[in-house]
């Protein structure tokens, strides 16, 4: 089953003014990288992170546990803190959270 941005939202879209703003935004994160400023990516992507510093209930590697996302890693790993202090790095795959 195919699915669609139109379908999901339930607005129409112009393809070439979708293509034109991925276009800017993509050219304005390549000139952040060029120039040195690829943090300001890392931050922005951060500043709209899900549940970011909140302590929550996760399984991470199997175990129920309490923990906070405290960022990303170098290899997009996330990275995670159990309020006993452990430090985890996983895929997406290996933790899981009740939305």
């Amino acid at each position: 089953m195919s699915i669609s941005l139109a379908m999901i939202s339930g607005k129409q879209y112009e393809i070439l003014d979708l293509l034109t703003k991925l276009h800017a935004a993509l050219d304005h994160t390549f000139l952040l990288m060029q120039t040195g400023k690829a943090h300001e990516i890392e931050q922005a992507y951060l500043d709209r992170f899900y549940r970011l510093n909140c302590e929550v209930n996760y399984t991470i590697y199997g175990e129920k546990l309490r923990a906070k996302i405290t960022g990303i890693g170098e290899y997009g790993m996330l990275q995670l803190r159990g309020e006993d202090g452990r430090k985890f790095s996983c895929g997406l795959k290996e933790v899981i959270f009740k939305i």
